[in-house]
This record gives structure tokens, C-alpha cells and sequence, in this order.
């Protein structure tokens, strides 16, 4: 769009111009930043009151102006010549100053010219016809729009405006008004299609072309509307004021970042600069529990002890409340998202003095105008939310501030995208922001955040579980010189070595193998660090499983059938020979675990204070294991044909977990021996939701599964759904097999015994 210099000379007296001259025209389209809307505004305020403003399509002359015109002039044959034009203009327009008339006359030849030369395909009659019919209707038209006009040109030009689509004939007579003294300006905000077809080589106007096409937010005639829009860009501009203000983590150039973040502003200070200077930190993971928590639980009271305004937030945000939203329910009003930004900005006031709150309306507005949502609706709603958000700790932030102290945000939970910009917001206000994380998974949800681009990121060598903010000191054991020897060779061996040390992990994740058949007895019996597809790294390790159904016995040979079955049954197996395995919960077991559930989500802290709670004598980390996995399987996708009970129902039955499957579970170190989970089907019965629950959960938890069917018959498939899963056609189908005693019958390769050998006795009877 073009600077304010070409919009200026609309508002000079022609002489003043470079070059004098009059002014035409063609504004197609419309700006962003307003410049176009500003001057139409002004320009169609001195159009109103001294000019012409055209919004619709000029009306064709009716017979009775017609008949009055020829009344006038007497009739005339053929097109008009410059003699002609002249007396028309003394005897038609006699009203207008005899100076006026002639500049008029001189307009109207150099138009009807022009005509001329437009219609240079035709000739004779016809051509004369086309410019007598054209003429009439200009001279009917200026003296009904155009008299008014140009009785006062002369001195500082009328100005007219017209607006919308444009027939050649309206553009002929904006020519005249044009060279009769008058500025003109044609608008049309979608598109320059109809002047292109009354101007083909845009000889009558100089083109200015928007950034956008199609009706601007806010019409130019709309006086109070403009003013609403105006004072809104105001907001942008003046938080233009406070760029620069805040400078985050240059002035720190060191390592101990509990001292910097409770040093003075004085003693902040990069090279000279006037600037607030803030600290960005995030730090993920952890080193030794106790020490981890005990620096934490210091830090705090230090905080407490210091001058610095601070908060500690280790709990999810709730959502705006309905006092916080009508605070912005004025600026609901705005229908376009710029206009919405700049009003909800516009009504954000935060404590702290107007620096803090130009600070916080360019944060706002930053951010909202990098967001890449579609939805009117779900932007309206985002805004809202941060813009509640960052006013209710901005306002606790600030409270009390004094330039000698950054207030500071503790951060020690789970962050959602939303709250993770709302860090972001308080930041750019010069607040200092540490984020501490002990599980390293927690750095995932940053991944396409701004906020990590400017902060200082520390990572440890642990990934620990959340737990609670420490509210006391944990006493330390002293570490011997031995000790301190043994974890530096510890962190040798086995940090990128492939080689782990018992239970180096405490967290796992299943990924299920696509296998062939033949793989299954190869990879049974492989530790997990051997199998394709393992890692560790961070804290989790990924542990490859098998879940599969074999269907049928191979070459029909159901002695050798039993005898693989049984090698697979091992000590490291639960084996399950009947169905359905697994009774359903009572109603007030359902309706116990009903109570431990937030919107499908575990409820931890009522769960394991409940005495309905029967892991408490578990291992902490076997305990967080089977709990995060029970939290997995509701939120996954593996189990189909449920409803809604289903998450009641899943609680309920993993609440009561065999005693062997918990002994498994306990002793499974996950970068060793993988657990195993045999049932053997005979029968038609099918398996229960409950099966389906058991057998998803223990494949979440690192468990191989694989579930033997010699009928071939579906048992898991109504509950588990296919693609979870592998599906293997080993033989021939069998039918009506009885199970026998697996734990006494022989392993391949086992010797006979004394009493085989006397009695004949076949090996695997």
C-alpha cells in the first residue's frame, strides 16, 4: 500500500501539489495496518459535506429529464461538436460561473474525444448514435449530480467518491468531473474487474492496490466503529514502546542459577543496559531423589526469606472463572480476530504500573498473532483464556514490585501447550520463569513451543516420577569415598554402553513385534537389550514384546504341540488353561473404582488412601508401574466393542491382580527376561471383557502374550481389537484336546529316568 505522501496531497491545494495537478484515483483492495480505511474516512467526510459520494449505480436519465433537456437546447442530429457542447452549456448549465463553463466545455470534448477513440470499430450513423446517446446522459448527470459539485470548484477541489462497480458511462462522467476541477477517488474493495472493462488501459486513474481484497473489517463511513478500530491499533502502537524493555538470560553467563535467580536487578545488568533483566530456565530430569528434592525444598526458603514477589505453581491451572472473563466480555464483541486481539489487549490492565501493563499487551498480542487456528470460535476462546491467565499472575506477580527485584514463577508440574504460553507471556514481562521437571518425558510437550528457544535448558542424568512439591527436608545419607568411586564407575559402565546394571530403569514402554510364526520360539527366550527394536535412553526403556494367537497344530502333532507349549511354559510364565480365566467384579468394587475416576483419569492420591488400595505393600516404583499402565490402557485405543463402564470395569479388575501376575510384575527388570503370559483355548467358550483386560494390561506392562487355539476358534478377537495384535495359522485345526499337566510333563532334551527306560515308558506321557 502506498505511504501517507500520495493520500497527504488529497488534503494540499492543487499548487502545492508536486507536480500541481488534480488527483484520480483507483483504490482496489485494503491494508492491515488501516492506512486506506483512515483516509477514505476523511476523504469521504469532505465528500459528504462539500462533494459527491456515489455508493450505488448512477440511474439512467427518465424521459421526463430527457424531454427538459431537448426542452432547453432543441433537438440536434448526429454526435455533438465542440460549437454545440458549447451553447448546450451556456443554455443547459447557465447557473455555473461563465469560467466554470468553459473549463467544463473543454472537459467534455476531451471526453467525448476520448469516446471517439474507444469506439473506433464502429462508423458512421452508428458511432454518432453512440456518442449523442453517451453525451445526453453527461449532461443529464452533471446537472443533477455534478452542478452542485462543480459550482464550487475553482479553489480547493471538491472531492468526490464513488464506490462499487463501474460502468463506462460513470466513468466518463467521474472523467469530466475530474477535468472540471474536482479530486476523485473510485474505490472498490473486492476487485478492479468492472473499471478494467470501462478503462481497459487504465488511462483515467492511477492505481493503488491493498494488501487485501473483499469487505474490510470495519466500512469507512461508520464513524463510531472507526473510532472503536482506531483506538484498538492505538493499543498496538503504543505497546511498540516497550520493545526492547525486557532482556532474558544475557547478563547470565554462569552455572549456579539458584544464586542468579535471587540477584538484584543491579546486579544484573549486561553492558550498560537500562533493560529488565529476567532468567528463562528449564531444567528436565533429575540427579539422586534426595538431593534433587532437598535443593528444591532450599530454594523455596530462600524465596520466602528474600524481597522478591513469587509464586509456586506445581498444580494444574484452572480455567478462567466467569468474574475473570467479563473483565473481556466488552472486547467478545469484536467479530474479526485482529480486531479481537487488539481488544481484549486493549482491556488488559495488570498490576506493576504501565510499563508492566504495555509489556503484557505486547506479549498478548505476539502471541495471538502467531497462533495458526482456523476456528473463530476456538481463537476466541484461546484468547480469552490467556489473556485471564496471564491478568491473574501478572496481578500476584506484581503485586508488591519493586524495581530492585524480578518477580519470579516456580514452575514444578506437567505443562499443557496453553499453560506452557502463559510461561511464555510472563517471561516477556520481565518475570523470571524456572521450570523443573524430574521426568524427562515432560520436555515432549515443549517441542513446538517459543518458549524453550530463549531459555536456558538443563538436563540431568535421571528421569524420576512426579511427586509432590517437597514440603520438608529428606535427610541425606554421607557418601564414602568408595561409594563416590563406585557410582563414578557405575556412570562409566553404563551410561551409552549397552551394558545395565540391576533395575538401572523404572519405567518401561510396550512396543508389540510383527513377527513371522517361526520368530516366536526364536525371540521367546531372548532378553529384552537383545531383541529388535529395543532402546534406552532417558530414563525409559522400550521393550520389545510379542502379542500374538496361533491357530491350529503344526502337521498335526499334538504330542510335539504339548511339548512346545510346555518349553514355553517356563518358570518367567503365567500360564492360564481355561475360559473365561477372570470373574467380573462385584457392584461395589465397580462402584469404588468408580470413585477414583476425574474425566477418566486416575484419581492417585484418593485411590491409594482408599482401603480398598490392596498394592500398598509394594515397591514404590512397582506400585507407579502397575498405576501408569492401568492410566495407559484407558487411555488407548486396544479394547473395542466397551462403553461407558468400561472404565470403572478396567479399574476394578486390575485392582485385583493375581498374586503370581504381581510377583512377575515386581521382578520384572526391564532390560532382561521378558514375562510371559500363556493361555491355552480349547474349548468354544468365549474370552470375557475381564480376559481381554488382563491380556492388554500385561502387554502394556512389558509381558509377551500368546494365547494357543488349536480349534481355531475367536476368543480375544471381540474384545482386542485385530491390529493389536498378531494372528499365526501354524496347522491343522484340533478339536476336543484335553490340556495336560504342562509343569510335569518333560522338556525337549531332558534325560530319561531308571524307570522309563524299565518300564518303556515314552518320554512326554
Amino acid at each position: 500500500m502506498p505511504g501517507r505522501t500520495v493520500f497527504a496531497m488529497y488534503f494540499l491545494e492543487p499548487e502545492k501539489r508536486r507536480p500541481p495537478q488534480l488527483l484520480f484515483h483507483r483504490l482496489i483492495g485494503w491494508d492491515e495496518a488501516g492506512e486506506t480505511t483512515r483516509f477514505l474516512h476523511q476523504y469521504w467526510q469532505r465528500a459528504a459535506q462539500g462533494g459527491l459520494w456515489l455508493q450505488q449505480t448512477l440511474p439512467n436519465p427518465a424521459e421526463g429529464e430527457i424531454s427538459r433537456f431537448f426542452a432547453a437546447v432543441g433537438h440536434f442530429d448526429g454526435a455533438p461538436t465542440p460549437q454545440t457542447v458549447n451553447r448546450h452549456v451556456t443554455i443547459w448549465l447557465g447557473q455555473l460561473r461563465p469560467e466554470r463553463r468553459e473549463v467544463l466545455v473543454r472537459a467534455l470534448n476531451e471526453v467525448l474525444t476520448g469516446l471517439r477513440g474507444l469506439n473506433r470499430a464502429q462508423s458512421g450513423p452508428a458511432a454518432e448514435s453512440i456518442e449523442r446517446n453517451a453525451y445526453i446522459k453527461l449532461m443529464c448527470w452533471i446537472s443533477s449530480f455534478g452542478a452542485p459539485v462543480l459550482r464550487r470548484a475553482g479553489g480547493n477541489p471538491p472531492k468526490v467518491l464513488y464506490e462499487g462497480d463501474i460502468t463506462r458511462h460513470e466513468l466518463l462522467f467521474l472523467r469530466v468531473l475530474t477535468l472540471s476541477g474536482c479530486d476523485v477517488v473510485y474505490v472498490n474493495f473486492s476487485s478492479e474487474q468492472s473499471y478494467r472493462r470501462a478503462d481497459p488501459e487504465g488511462q483515467f486513474s492511477t492505481p493503488l492496490y491493498g494488501e487485501k481484497t473483499g469487505p474490510p473489517p470495519v466500512h469507512y463511513s461508520d464513524t463510531e466503529a472507526l473510532r472503536r478500530a482506531e483506538a484498538r491499533a492505538a493499543v498496538r502502537r503504543d505497546t511498540e514502546k516497550a520493545a526492547g524493555i525486557v532482556e532474558t538470560n544475557t547478563w547470565f553467563t554462569g552455572d549456579d542459577f539458584w544464586e542468579a535467580a535471587l540477584r538484584e536487578n543491579r546486579f544484573r545488568r549486561a553492558a550498560q543496559s537500562p533493560r529488565l533483566c529476567n532468567l528463562c530456565l528449564l531444567c528436565f530430569g533429575a540427579d539422586q531423589r534426595e538431593e534433587y528434592r532437598n535443593r528444591l525444598f532450599a530454594f523455596r526458603e530462600k524465596l520466602r526469606q528474600s524481597a522478591k514477589g513469587w509464586l509456586l505453581l506445581d498444580t494444574k491451572i484452572a480455567n478462567p472463572t466467569n468474574a475473570e472473563i467479563a473483565e473481556f466480555r466488552a472486547a467478545q464483541q469484536n467479530k474479526g480476530r485482529r480486531e479481537l486481539e487488539e481488544a481484549i489487549a486493549g482491556q488488559l490492565s495488570v498490576a506493576g504500573g504501565e510499563t508492566q501493563t504495555l509489556l503484557a499487551r505486547r506479549a498478548l498480542l505476539a502471541l495471538l498473532g502467531r497462533q495458526k487456528e482456523d476456528n473463530p470460535g476456538r481463537f476466541a476462546n484461546y484468547a480469552l483464556k490467556m489473556a485471564c491467565w496471564l491478568k491473574r499472575y501478572a496481578d500476584r506477580l506484581f503485586a508488591d514490585y519493586r524495581h530492585e527485584h524480578q518477580p519470579l514463577l516456580l514452575c514444578y508440574c506437567p505443562l499443557a501447550p496453553a499453560e506452557i504460553d502463559l510461561l511464555w507471556l510472563l517471561k516477556e514481562m520481565g518475570v523470571d520463569i524456572l521450570y523443573f521437571s524430574p521426568d524427562k518425558e515432560a520436555r515432549a510437550a515443549f517441542r513446538h513451543q517459543a518458549l524453550p528457544e530463549e531459555a536456558r535448558i538443563v538436563e540431568l542424568p535421571l528421569s524420576l516420577r512426579w511427586e509432590p512439591f517437597p514440603d520438608r527436608e529428606t535427610r541425606l545419607r554421607v557418601a564414602t569415598v568408595a561409594y563416590q568411586a563406585s557410582r563414578e564407575l557405575d556412570q562409566l559402565l553404563y551410561s551409552d554402553t549397552g551394558l545395565y546394571r540391576n533395575r538401572q530403569f523404572l519405567r518401561a514402554k510396550s512396543v508389540t513385534l510383527k513377527t513371522t510364526y517361526d520368530e516366536i520360539g526364536i525371540l521367546w527366550n531372548v532378553e529384552a537389550k537383545f531383541r529388535p527394536n529395543f532402546q534406552a535412553a532417558d530414563g525409559l526403556v522400550l521393550v520389545p514384546t510379542i502379542f500374538a494367537k496361533i491357530c491350529g497344530v503344526e502337521k498335526g502333532d499334538v504330542e510335539g504341540y504339548w511339548d512346545k507349549i510346555a518349553a514355553m511354559a517356563g518358570a518367567n510364565a503365567f500360564v492360564i488353561t481355561r475360559a473365561p480365566f477372570f470373574s467380573r467384579p462385584s457392584n461395589p468394587r465397580l462402584a469404588q473404582a468408580r470413585s477414583f475416576l476425574r474425566g477418566g483419569r486416575l484419581d492417585l492420591k484418593a485411590l491409594k488412601s482408599s482401603e480398598a488400595y490392596a498394592y500398598a505393600f509394594l515397591p514404590e516404583e512397582t506400585q507407579a508401574a502397575i498405576l501408569e499402565k492401568i492410566q495407559e490402557l484407558l487411555d488407548q485405543n486396544i479394547l473395542h466393542n466397551i462403553d461407558e463402564n468400561f472404565p470403572p470395569l478396567a479399574l476394578a479388575v486390575l485392582l485385583s491382580l493375581d498374586r503370581e501376575l504381581l510377583r512377575l510384575i515386581q521382578n520384572f527388570d526391564y532390560t532382561k527376561a521378558v514375562p510371559k503370559l500363556v493361555v491355552i483355548d480349547t474349548t468354544e467358550h468365549m474370552f470375557s471383557l475381564e480376559d481381554c483386560i488382563h491380556f492388554a494390561f500385561l502387554n502394556l506392562s512389558g509381558f509377551d502374550v500368546v494365547i494357543f487355539a488349536p480349534p481355531g476358534y475367536r476368543d480375544l478377537e471381540h474384545y482386542v481389537r485385530p491390529e493389536c495384535f498378531e494372528t499365526y495359522q501354524a496347522g491343522e485345526y484340533a478339536f476336543n484336546l484335553v490340556v495336560p499337566n504342562l509343569r510335569e510333563r518333560k522338556k525337549p532334551g531332558e534325560p530319561e529316568t531308571l524307570l522309563d527306560k524299565l518300564f518303556g515308558r515314552r518320554k512326554n506321557t
